[in-house]
């Protein structure tokens, strides 16, 4: 059975979450891009929300905003975008 806290998880809750996840990876200087870390967070969150399990999000984002760490960018940042 779903748990009901689980099934209440709103947006902020799994972008804060995920935010304090990457954070461990992506500190000021060493990471290229820590001033649009934020942005690549909420976007992957919007990406994944519709998931009908919520508490799977924060484990997606947490994998693709990785991989953008990795990358020293975010693929999902618009054109121009400073990052």
């Amino acid at each position: 059975m779903n748990d009901p806290a689980e099934d209440s998880m709103s947006f902020d809750d799994a972008r804060t979450r995920v935010m304090h996840m990457v954070s461990e990876l992506c500190r000021d200087e060493q990471c290229a891009m820590f001033a649009s870390l934020g942005r690549c967070v909420t976007e992957a969150v919007s990406t994944h929300w519709s998931n009908p399990v919520k508490t799977f999000v924060p484990l997606f984002v947490y994998r693709e905003v990785r991989k953008c760490i990795e990358q020293g960018y975010c693929p999902t940042e618009p054109a121009g975008a400073p990052g």
